[in-house]
């Protein structure tokens, strides 16, 4: 096989083809990239890089875009520089050891910051793996080292945007300088050495090296209280923060003041560890708050296991633009107490909350105002007997003219099989909500429903796209037949997919239905009858009628394996 030329440092000789044959399309790099980007194999661009040229650059800026620190070493370094050796070999799995064997010359590293000049996203690990997914391998210090003194000519990388480390080697903190630099935007740093030293060190670097830094996930803050006082004075800096995403163990209100000082945070993740529970909360209370109020949030993730130390955050974000709001609370203790004040939170579309007792989540949006929430999504764990209670505090909260989206999903708790949920009855204060176009709800216990509550839904909804009641009780307690599928049929135009636990022992015809002659529904895709039993005699009749009342039928599922069968056509 013929090989390109390569010049005296290594580099393959790219040969031109630039000529009257080409189009000049092909001369414009931003329209050669986004050819290029279509490409799927990396080898393929490494031959474009290699043949032409004017596709080099292109071509190496899509290869070496998002890399791995080990990767680059290894395909860059002569291999008469490194020395590869095994330390770890048990049944299939192995792992390698790199590190330099001697001072390389200028002309070695030439091919490394030849590509790392191409780099955009670059992630550095303790182990990586290399081959077949059960080899990994390691990077010795000395190859950061290498780097280090490569820096005081040359940066590294020179075009580097982003930087995630999942797990960093003790000695990379001394050689951080490489990797962050003035063009990094995003920073992501999981588990790291926990010394005074080292923590406030490597906050000093990102604050000098990295000051229009919009966007740093950080793993967990430090649990000593002095520390954390020492770490809040570097936040004010971060002037360009966008998106800020870290654990905090000491339940401690000052970050909140301090993070609504930032013009710019637009999206912030906040999880309080379990063991902060146990922690008596300090900081300053939201009476004694004088500071901004996040004029710019948009997002908020919020995970705590007390709800008296986030009060106040969601107390500030009232006044933020926030428009998705995600609020993780397992609480099951019986010392938790509801939310005491009121929230408005105007401009609010999408809201997803995780909650371990369902009687806190009542109150919790008895306190609320979402007159512009468009989506909804709840789950939780106990007291399936106020799901009622919460529907009507949802609906009290919510507008009718705004709520899309409902889910509610019961994970688990309460599985006991001998009492049913009144479906109905629990849903009817929702029914002025005319706009509302998905509505899921699942239970570990059965749903009682009929025909005429089917039928109130699809009068009450008919916008309704996407109908999902679920259960995963073996008991039926529905009584819903096809008599049920043809109201939502008739009523909702929309709808794309219906999961309802029916009973379909009895299969009438589409005359005997009165939907004979009515417009068949050729949205409905996907059916699914849950636990329902299928007589298997009733399979063609089934799938017969179906089809005759969504025409466009593509997939029907159950428990039931013989309701598999149609599947097919």
């Amino acid at each position: 096989m013929l090989r390109p030329p390569r010049t005296r440092h290594g580099f393959p000789r790219r040969i031109s083809f630039i000529g009257d044959d080409m189009h000049k399309c092909l001369t414009i790099a931003e329209v050669l990239t986004h050819i290029l980007e279509h490409i799927p194999a990396s080898g393929d661009l490494a031959s474009i890089a290699t043949v032409c040229h004017a596709f080099s650059e292109c071509a190496l800026e899509i290869l070496w875009r998002e890399t791995c620190l080990g990767k680059l070493v290894v395909h860059t370094i002569p291999a008469s520089l490194l020395n590869i050796s095994e330390v770890r070999k048990r049944g299939v799995w192995a792992t390698t050891v790199e590190c330099i064997v001697r001072p390389p010359r200028p002309e070695d590293m030439g091919r490394l910051l030849h590509y790392a000049s191409f780099v955009r996203s670059l992630e550095i690990r303790d182990i990586y793996p290399v081959g077949s997914y059960r080899d990994t391998a390691q990077l010795d210090s000395s190859i950061c080292g290498v780097l280090t003194s490569l820096q005081r000519t040359q940066r590294a990388f020179p075009r580097l945007r982003s930087l995630t480390s999942t797990r960093l080697p003790d000695w990379i903190h001394e050689h951080m300088n490489i990797f962050l630099a003035p063009s990094v935007r995003k920073l992501k740093l999981g588990i790291f050495a926990s010394s005074v030293h080292t923590w406030l060190s490597l906050l000093a670097q990102i604050q000098h090296s990295c000051p229009h830094l919009e966007d740093l996930q950080m793993g967990d803050w430090p649990g000593s209280q002095e520390l954390l006082r020492r770490t809040y004075e570097f936040i004010p800096s971060f002037k360009h923060m966008r998106r800020l995403e870290y654990t905090q163990t000491v339940p401690d209100t000052t970050i909140f003041h301090l993070l609504a000082e930032l013009d710019a945070l637009e999206n912030l993740s906040f999880k309080l560890s379990l063991c902060g529970r146990y922690r008596r909360l300090i900081g300053p209370t939201l009476e004694n708050h004088n500071a901004g109020w996040f004029r710019s949030l948009k997002t908020l993730n919020v995970y705590s296991p007390k709800l008296s130390y986030i009060e106040s955050l969601l107390s500030m974000v009232t006044f933020a633009p926030l428009e998705q709001l995600r609020f993780s609370y397992p609480a099951r203790g019986s010392d938790e107490k509801p939310l005491d004040k009121y929230l408005a939170f105007p401009s609010l579309r999408a809201f997803n909350l995780t909650i371990g007792r369902l009687d806190l989540a009542g109150p919790l949006f008895a306190h609320m105002s979402l007159p512009r929430l468009e989506e909804l999504s709840i789950e939780y764990n106990e007291r399936t007997d106020l799901l009622g209670e919460l529907v009507s505090a949802i609906s009290t909260a919510c507008s009718r003219t705004s709520l899309k989206r409902l889910r509610l999903q019961h994970v688990r708790g309460d599985s006991s099989e001998d009492l049913s949920i009144p479906i109905g009855s629990v849903l009817r204060p929702l029914f002025p909500f005319r706009r509302i176009e998905r509505m899921r709800l699942s239970s570990r216990r059965p749903f009682k429903m009929s025909n005429k509550i089917v039928e109130e839904f699809a009068l009450s909804w008919p916008d309704l796209k996407d109908i999902d009641l679920g259960m995963y009780s073996s008991r039926l307690a529905s009584t819903v037949t096809f008599k049920g599928l043809v109201s939502l049929a008739s009523h909702c135009p929309n709808l794309e997919l219906i999961s309802l636990p029916m009973n379909v022992t009895s299969v009438p015809t589409i005359k005997a239905l009165g939907y004979k002659d009515a417009r068949r529904n050729h949205n409905v895709k996907e059916l699914d009858f849950r636990r329902s039993p299928i007589p298997a005699k009733r399979v063609k009749k089934i799938k017969s009628l179906l089809l005759q009342i969504f025409p466009a039928l593509q997939r029907i599922h159950s428990s039931e394996r013989r309701i598999l069968e149609l599947a097919g056509r």
